[in-house]
């Protein structure tokens, strides 16, 4: 049963929708950049980004993730709450009044890092399942 369940994996997920999730990811990490452009007040920028997430997790649940679940059930829960703890911790980042995320630094470090780590652990975790 795990053979078949890895063959599915491989043929539905990592052939067809692993495209799909790193289309997504790199979007995430782009649009999260408007914090960085100064040029643009910063009640506007943090609600353009945190508007712009919310759509692209909503795309990386309905792409990929809910896939998963014709796969495994649990690796589809797992990597769903990858998701959903990094984009609270971005909004959280996004609206903390008191982090200034157009310094390079901090925005590397409060949304770029945790954006690169969940990437990073969800892609863990569709290789230890494979």
């Amino acid at each position: 049963m795990k053979v078949n369940r890895q063959n599915l994996l491989n043929i539905l997920i990592l052939n067809h929708k692993l495209n799909d999730f790193y289309k997504i990811f790199a979007c995430i990490h782009t649009e999260c950049q408007i914090l960085l452009n100064t040029e643009i007040g910063e009640e506007k920028r943090k609600e353009q980004a945190n508007g712009k997430l919310e759509e692209l997790f909503i795309q990386l649940n309905l792409e990929f993730i809910t896939t998963l679940r014709a796969v495994d059930i649990k690796l589809s829960d797992e990597i769903l709450s990858i998701s959903d703890t990094l984009q609270s911790k971005l909004s959280e980042n996004i609206f903390d009044n008191g982090v200034n995320l157009h310094v390079r630094d901090k925005y590397d470090e409060l949304i770029q890092t945790p954006i690169s780590n969940a990437e990073i652990e969800i892609l863990k975790k569709l290789y230890e399942f494979s």
